[in-house]
């Protein structure tokens, strides 16, 4: 059977670029953030977003714009493109903040923190802490590297 709107068309063949962003976003929420309530945050506000665009979404699709559908399509197009040209933005920027981080000196702020344990006897007790357990920022550790 012969596809012979255009419309259908256009969305058969841009379909895998219609979800490659969104996709690629959600990849990246997660392991663009250190510090586990920053990336809690981070994942509640795209999963609100997304939320919200689902619920608008079918608003779009009016009586009006039948039986083509140009507006809700090319709103769906314009959308589509404008996070696309947003993730090449920030992949750009967070290249741009590695390169950065790898020019400067080694930051040892956080590499000699002690924290002291009282024991049951009454003695303390001073222990290392890792940096890993720290729970620092991307922006407070200098040694995080974002994943491009």
């Amino acid at each position: 059977m012969k596809c012979r709107s255009p419309c259908a068309r256009i969305e058969v063949k841009s379909s895998i670029f219609a979800i490659c962003p969104f996709v690629i976003f959600l990849g990246w929420v997660g392991s663009l953030t250190s510090w586990h309530t920053k990336r809690i945050t981070t994942n509640a506000l795209v999963l609100i977003g997304y939320c919200v665009g689902n619920f608008a979404g079918p608003f779009v699709w009016k009586k009006q714009y039948q039986p083509r559908n140009h507006v809700p399509w090319a709103l769906i197009a314009a959308c589509n493109f404008v996070s696309a040209l947003l993730l090449l933005t920030l992949r750009f920027m967070l290249a741009r903040e590695n390169h950065r981080r790898d020019s400067s000196s080694h930051d040892e702020t956080y590499d000699d923190v002690f924290v002291t344990h009282v024991n049951p006897d009454g003695t303390t007790q001073e222990k290392k802490v890792d940096k890993a357990f720290l729970d620092l920022t991307d922006l407070q550790n200098k040694d995080f590297r974002f994943i491009l």
